[in-house]
């Protein structure tokens, strides 16, 4: 860990150390201090989802980047080939990667 640098998510105990500029009337001090670091938040995420096509096969894959791991794509109506004249949803689940979270 560089001298400067408070650690990765999580709570961490530092020393510190405070030295005053006036050390005739008050004293250096050393103390444990806590800081702690707060997951960063995935505000935004972008992913493709191949859209349906009659007669074809639902496409279980979705693409995108940022700190998160993208699952299967799930269809609802659960056919197979698509069928036409159908209005589909598609659910993907996002799971934020280490030291990431999404907002509540």
């Amino acid at each position: 860990m560089l001298a400067n640098d408070v650690g990765n998510e999580g709570t961490q105990t530092h020393n510190m150390t405070f030295t005053p500029a006036d050390l005739i009337n008050y004293n250096t001090v050393d103390n444990n201090v806590s800081v702690t670091v707060n997951p960063a938040s995935i505000t935004n995420a972008e992913i493709t989802v191949t859209v349906p096509t009659t007669g074809l096969a639902p496409n279980t894959t979705a693409t995108g980047a940022g700190n998160f791991s993208i699952g299967m794509v799930s269809w609802s109506p659960n056919h197979y080939p698509f069928q036409g004249s159908t209005q589909y949803a598609a659910e993907v689940m996002l799971t934020a990667n280490s030291g990431y979270t999404f907002p509540d």
